[in-house]
């Protein structure tokens, strides 16, 4: 589903009761859901109607055929019935239930530099952790969150839950459209946004065009992928507040914030447990670029392969990231590459379908337009 409130409810009906959620991205495919589907093996199909073709296109067997129900206007397949029914059949009484805060509770598919889809294991313990570190975020029940970000993907998802959490208004859209975006801020007076470098880039095009009443705002937030400095310093004059970026991974949300600077710049959170190391695992003097590493609460259990086994990804406790960077004065940490190779688009990563030791580095990492 897109992010419609059905996608809410159904989310945290699954948080209630100690079922899995899993939410796929909308924009795949049959041919790319089926590996999906076939490791997940669900035992329920929920998905709005217009994307619902993607599903009937794979296997047959995966999904069970009694289990698919459809958001909105029924579809012409005798396997789907209307939400509506799964609610009726639920009417009798609520559902007794005691889900464990440390078996997984929610799967969110990433592609990696490997290129291959991984499902990233969250226990409601790390999602209480992620929610919690919001508040370093400037998020609290005085703020009014427009979120256009994908519910499918860790950025959207987190930060939505804890609106849930702390009781901050959502005006929710259904999908990025910037016009979209600028009329539910001037309408609803929004103070809180966050999106990625590329929808940030779209509004400020609009903006500049259109003019809407946006002075609402006060706390505008870009993660996913580096900030361009250009977007920063314009971002201002046409929003009249800043636009902070930090770093956050699906895998280990939560332990830094914005920096106090423009740039790829951001602030360890107080209590996280975060380190720069070197090739052989050692950490690097302040100052030097080092991997990445940090450990806690908020950091995911492992990847799922199939139900009933979860791979680790932990190296002693510790979760390296892949990324490089160097900290500057204080707790600040600046990005500044990948270790492999990597394109990010959109918020999204693309895996490179070949070895690129030849392209030139300013092809390496490329600048959503």
């Amino acid at each position: 589903m897109a992010n419609v409130p059905e996608f809410a409810v159904a989310l945290c009906a699954c948080f209630q009761i100690g079922a899995i959620a899993a939410p796929l991205n909308t924009r795949l495919k049959s041919a790319e859901l089926r590996p999906l589907l076939q490791r997940l093996l669900p035992a329920l199909y929920i998905g709005q109607a217009d994307l619902y073709p993607q599903i009937a296109a794979t296997d047959a067997s995966i999904v069970p055929w009694n289990a698919r129900f459809i958001v909105g206007d029924p579809v012409d397949d005798p396997w789907t019935q209307g939400l509506t029914r799964l609610l009726e059949d639920g009417a009798a009484g609520p559902v007794k239930a005691e889900p464990e805060a440390d078996a997984p509770a929610l799967l969110l598919a990433t592609s990696g530099t490997t290129g291959q889809p991984k499902f990233v294991t969250h226990t409601q313990a790390m999602l209480t952790a992620i929610i919690e570190s919001a508040r370093h975020l400037g998020l609290d029940d005085a703020q009014t969150a427009a979120i256009a970000l994908p519910l499918a993907h860790g950025f959207g998802l987190f930060l939505f839950l804890a609106c849930l959490q702390f009781g901050a208004p959502v005006v929710l859209l259904e999908r990025f459209d910037p016009d979209a975006v600028l009329d539910a801020i001037e309408r609803h007076r929004c103070t809180w946004l966050p999106g990625v470098p590329a929808m940030f880039g779209a509004l400020l095009e609009r903006q500049q065009a259109r003019a809407g009443n946006v002075r609402s705002l006060k706390v505008c937030l870009s993660s996913g992928d580096v900030c361009p400095p250009r977007l920063q310093e314009r971002f201002p004059k046409l929003f009249g507040t800043r636009l902070r970026s930090f770093w956050g991974a699906t895998e280990a949300a939560g332990s830094l914030t914005y920096g106090s600077e423009s740039g790829p710049v951001s602030r360890i959170v107080k209590g996280a447990e975060i380190r720069l190391i070197d090739d052989n695992g050692a950490p690097v003097p302040r100052g030097e670029i080092g991997e990445l590493a940090l450990r806690g609460p908020n950091v995911t259990i492992g990847y799922w392969a199939v139900p009933g086994l979860i791979e680790d990804t932990l190296t002693e406790g510790w979760f390296h990231t892949g990324d490089l960077m160097r900290q500057g004065d204080n707790d600040d940490l600046w990005f500044v590459a990948r270790k492999k190779d990597l394109i990010i688009r959109g918020g999204l990563n693309i895996s490179l379908p070949r070895s690129s030791a030849s392209w030139p580095p300013i092809l390496r990492f490329a600048m959503p337009p």
